[in-house]
């Protein structure tokens, strides 16, 4: 069953959309395909690297264990 709805988006997004040529079902296959994702995330598919990035870009400049963790990525 499907319904009509309209919701706000991004300029960027819409000219996205208009080079799709079923606009509804490209917004239904992602909405779809994210939502997934987010059921079915498990942290043990994450990397150490993009572990490691996103504790670094949460560390402030001065942070003494920002250095340690720059070494470990760049040795990864």
């Amino acid at each position: 069953m499907k319904s009509l709805k309209t919701y706000n988006m991004e300029h960027t997004t819409i000219k996205i959309l208009n080079s799709k040529s079923n606009k509804s079902q490209y917004v239904n296959f992602a909405v779809q395909r994210m939502h997934s994702q987010e059921i079915h995330f498990d942290i043990t598919n994450v990397s150490t690297k993009q572990l490691y990035a996103v504790i670094l870009a949460r560390m402030t400049p001065d942070d003494p264990l920002r250095a340690l963790i720059v070494q470990r990525i760049e040795s990864l």
